[in-house]
């Protein structure tokens, strides 16, 4: 074999072999696994703490669910506090005395508390719960 053809053959194998290691590294580099990004944060469940909400109400008077406070757990353990304003509430039946559901829902979550309707007291009549008199009454 002649020299040329030896320093050919070299080179070529060399060519050869670097468009193979070039080949690779780029098909490698395509497989390469990408972070995965963490699950979203959704919430898990909502409660209310109804200690400072007005829950006492008579017949017609407009229902306000001022003052309640609405935490919701999250997927990942944390808690938050949401709005009274970005949830929805629903219309408790004002209409009639009794003791009434008021369902709180956030982001597909629900939570619920009572309130109480009472009569409207009668013109003249200064006692205003029957049920705390007799309970505290002397004999």
């Amino acid at each position: 074999m002649k020299t040329g053809n030896i320093k050919r053959a070299a080179a070529l194998t060399a060519l050869f072999v670097a468009v193979i290691m070039i080949a690779a590294f780029c098909f490698t580099a395509c497989g390469e696994k990408k972070e995965e990004e963490p699950p979203a944060v959704t919430v898990a469940s909502i409660s209310l703490d109804i200690t400072g909400a007005k829950t006492e109400f008579t017949v017609g008077e407009t229902f306000v669910s001022d003052g309640v406070k609405v935490t919701a757990k999250m997927s990942d353990g944390t808690e938050k506090t949401v709005a009274i304003g970005d949830c929805t509430v629903s219309s408790p039946d004002m209409s009639k005395a009794g003791s009434v559901s008021v369902t709180v829902t956030y982001e597909g979550k629900t939570a619920s508390y009572k309130i109480t309707v009472r009569n409207a007291a009668e013109p003249g009549d200064d006692r205003t719960d029957y049920r705390y008199e007799a309970e505290y009454a002397e004999f």
